[in-house]
């Protein structure tokens, strides 16, 4: 992702490392990441998961608009912070788009 190489070559921020003590996530965040997957493990039809799909589209969208305005503020912290929760989002992506009925 652009964001992650422009964090890392500009500022010197590797949201990709797994020594997470650089790279916390705020609860907010988190809270919001188990609420989704919970509803995608909840989810007993396609129907659901296209609702869900669309709320993961809308977040993921507000996530970038998000991202773009913090660089260019330059708002170095604020990026890092939406870079990390659209790893989240785009993972949470994944999730829905593999969902099949009855997949644990």
């Amino acid at each position: 992702m652009r964001a992650q190489y422009l964090l890392l070559h500009t500022y010197s921020i590797d949201v990709t490392s797994e020594d997470n003590s650089a790279n916390t996530t705020d609860p907010e965040t988190l809270l919001d990441v188990m609420d989704a997957q919970e509803s995608i493990e909840a989810a007993l039809s396609e129907a659901e998961i296209d609702t869900l799909k669309t709320e993961n589209a809308a977040r993921i969208q507000e996530t970038v608009e998000k991202m773009g305005r913090a660089f260019e503020n330059g708002d170095v912290e604020n990026a890092r912070r939406q870079c990390i929760r659209l790893k989240y989002w785009r993972s949470l992506q994944e999730g829905l788009d593999d969902w099949e009925v009855g997949k644990e």
